[in-house]
């Protein structure tokens, strides 16, 4: 008889659990608006904790478990920025049409960046800068960025719309899809650097003699 009291006891906490669990599932989900329809704006948001504004006004905040933020809006013009502690901010105006859905998919980039300084003779470091390194993939892309004496330019990991560039005496990242304003987001400040990214997303950062691989991503 203990054991299955034991048994019962166990299911009874299980079903309690799962009960507690639908509840506050059920509580994020109409919090956030339940089921949105008609004219809205979908931010696909590139980490969980980023807070989203639609013409200043607070609209949610990307999860762990649903990173994207939809907000029902009017149709017409609107500005959304999305903004998370330690990551630039990123903004866009758009314009959106009666029953449009429009997906927006920013970039971040931490504001504090670790750099690891690797050996310049490095045979792995020098075969990455000893070809060019305005990678082909970027090219068409280069006109829509409008900066004078780039260096070097590779497309920003896992997107055909944002470049990460070398230019003066920096290296960061600009999107170029036609949309304004375009987004700046500073990866490196030096003197005369290089950068080089790889296929797994690593950032390789040449600047004279020193040379530092950044994991930003």
């Amino acid at each position: 008889m203990l054991k299955i009291f034991r048994k019962k006891e166990a299911l009874s906490s299980l079903i309690a659990i799962g009960v507690i669990i639908l509840i506050l599932a059920g509580y994020w989900f109409w919090s956030n608006g339940g089921i949105k329809t008609g004219t809205r704006i979908i931010v696909a948001a590139p980490v969980s904790g980023a807070e989203v504004y639609v013409d200043s006004v607070s609209v949610g905040t990307s999860h762990f478990w649903d990173k994207t933020v939809t907000a029902s809006v009017a149709p017409g013009p609107h500005n959304v920025v999305i903004g998370k502690t330690d990551y630039w901010p990123w903004t866009k105006d758009i314009s959106v049409e009666q029953g449009e859905a429009r997906t927006l998919h920013p970039f971040f980039v931490p504001k504090t960046i670790q750099k690891e300084p690797i050996a310049s003779d490095d045979k792995e470091v020098v075969k990455l800068f000893e070809t060019s390194t305005i990678r082909d993939a970027s090219v068409p892309l280069l006109p829509k960025a409008n900066i004078p004496g780039i260096r070097s330019a590779d497309l920003y990991p896992g997107r055909d719309d944002v470049l990460i560039v070398a230019a003066q005496n920096l290296v960061f990242a600009i999107d170029v899809d036609g949309g304004t304003p375009v987004n700046y987001e500073p990866i490196y400040g030096g003197q005369n650097p290089y950068s080089v990214v790889t296929k797994n997303g690593t950032v390789y950062i040449k600047d004279g003699e020193q040379v530092y691989r950044l994991n930003i991503f």
